[in-house]
Order: structure tokens, then C-alpha cells, then sequence
């Protein structure tokens, strides 16, 4: 299947966080890319995954996280940082959503 909606991918990823053992960046990686994703989704969907599931698990002990990520981009062989904002991020955005479903028990009720 290829392209399946974003939503779906990042439903995939969070089943897959639950493996035992624990995958491999590579290995989530591979997965995603298997189930249809490309490969620049697939990757941020590995980077916000777990960030998202901590911002979720933590949001009741008052932890303040960034609301901004960093990438590397090397300009002409220089390795230099751009700070970009993860509102308009729409996989930031997916895996935030699933993380929040993920928290609530069968009935909508928080575990």
C-alpha cells in the first residue's frame, strides 16, 4: 500500500512502540517504509513519536517542554541548526493526537 494517510502510519508506529524487544530506530524505520510510508515521513514519525508520548505522560506533573525542534542542515559542508516551531508540524501534530488516544482507557477514561 502506498501513501496510506498520515494518521494511519502514526496509529502503526505507536503498536510498534510496544514491541518486545524494543525496535531499533532502523527498524521502526523500515516498518513505516514497509506499510507505505516515505522515508521522510517515516523519520519524523520515529523523532515526534516518543516525544509526543512523554509530552502526554508528563503533562499532568506541570514539565514544560520546547514548542520549537532543531535540524541540522549543512550549508556548504557546515553543519549549522535551524529552530522550526512544531504547531504547524503535521506529524508532530498526528503523533499528539495518537499519544492522547493511546493515554485514555477503553472508554475514553484516562489510565
Amino acid at each position: 500500500m502506498k501513501n496510506p494517510p498520515l494518521r494511519k502510519l502514526v496509529r502503526f508506529a505507536f503498536k510498534l512502540s510496544a514491541s518486545v524487544p524494543p525496535l531499533s530506530q532502523k527498524q521502526w524505520e523500515d516498518r513505516l517504509l514497509a506499510a507505505g510510508a516515505d522515508l521522510r515521513t517515516a523519520r519524523r514519525i520515529v523523532f515526534f513519536a516518543p516525544n509526543t508520548a512523554a509530552r502526554v505522560w508528563l503533562r499532568d506533573k506541570q514539565v514544560q517542554f520546547p514548542e520549537h525542534y532543531v535540524v541540522f542542515v549543512p550549508p556548504e559542508g557546515a553543519k549549522s541548526m535551524t529552530k522550526l516551531p512544531l504547531a504547524p508540524e503535521p506529524v508532530f501534530q498526528a503523533c499528539l493526537l495518537a499519544a492522547e488516544q493511546c493515554s485514555k482507557g477503553p472508554r475514553g477514561t484516562r489510565r
